[in-house]
């Protein structure tokens, strides 16, 4: 875990500590602890990366029009039937979602 996401990039961890007592209470006390988290239902967007300003090489951008994916989600490439994958995605792949806004994302292989 990690403050944020560029801290979780570059490996700097939530350092769990001792309390101000000095207790090692890094480990927590009681038996109930739990994350939450959200499933998201499959969903599939499709794009054309052929159309005018839809894959940007020079930002390593993708614009889809009101994408709805979130930072880190992992989403599935795929070049679909017949056609061949953007330079530096393969097919088949999940990758991270980085939001640049609501209509452009980027790639990432890691966060």
């Amino acid at each position: 875990m990690a403050y944020t996401i560029d801290a979780a990039a570059s490996g700097t961890a939530i350092d769990f500590v001792e309390d101000a007592q000095g207790s090692n209470k890094a480990s927590g006390t009681g038996t109930s602890h739990l994350f939450n988290y959200n499933q998201q239902v499959q969903t599939t967007t499709t794009f054309d990366p052929t159309g005018t300003g839809v894959v940007n090489i020079n930002n390593d951008t993708i614009a889809i029009a009101n994408h709805g994916f979130a930072t880190c989600q992992i989403i599935n490439y795929s070049s679909g039937t017949g056609g061949t994958a953007i330079g530096g995605l393969t097919s088949g792949w999940g990758y991270f979602a980085i939001v640049v806004d609501k209509n452009t994302i980027k790639l990432a292989n890691t966060i």
